[in-house]
């Protein structure tokens, strides 16, 4: 059987206040968002969506990521990176992992390590369906590049 679910990924800056909050509440059901992958939440408890549960990990340094997804939808095998940086869920078979890249020319070995060990840890062994959002810093030749990963506006499975 296929399905077509509607999927986003945004960079909330940590959503500090209830005005924000309702932006993205009304984002999610004016597009009819069905998963929507977060970064830089700062805030778990405020994160509620009417019609939405959500997977939150905020680390120890207060910023962390989020999946939030239509309550019809079963999402199981929540992983989360203890540091908030990344979060993985399962879809069925498929396997969906957000990302928050450490940013700053001084963090280029926490970033290789981050890819190295935490983003290995997130994403599964086995042969299976992945997707992968997340908001990537990267550096070249000292000036700063910011790249979002998103997927397709609709995504079959």
């Amino acid at each position: 059987m296929q399905h077509t679910y509607r999927i986003m990924t945004l960079n909330i800056n940590g959503i500090k206040n209830s005005t924000r909050l309702r932006m993205l509440d009304d984002f999610l059901h004016r597009n009819d968002v069905d998963i929507a992958v977060l970064q830089e939440v700062t805030n778990g408890d405020r994160l509620v969506v009417k019609g939405y549960q959500s997977i939150v990990k905020v680390g120890t340094l207060g910023h962390g990521t989020a999946i939030l997804h239509k309550l019809h939808l079963q999402l199981h095998k929540p992983k989360r990176i203890p540091t908030g940086r990344g979060i993985a869920a399962y879809l069925g078979n498929i396997c969906l992992v957000n990302i928050y890249v450490p940013s700053g020319t001084a963090n280029s070995s926490d970033r290789v390590d981050f890819f190295n060990t935490d983003v290995v840890d997130l994403i599964p062994q086995s042969p299976t369906q992945l997707i992968l959002w997340g908001t990537l810093t990267l550096f070249f030749q000292k000036k700063t590049v910011q790249i979002t990963v998103t997927a397709a506006e609709r995504w079959t499975d």
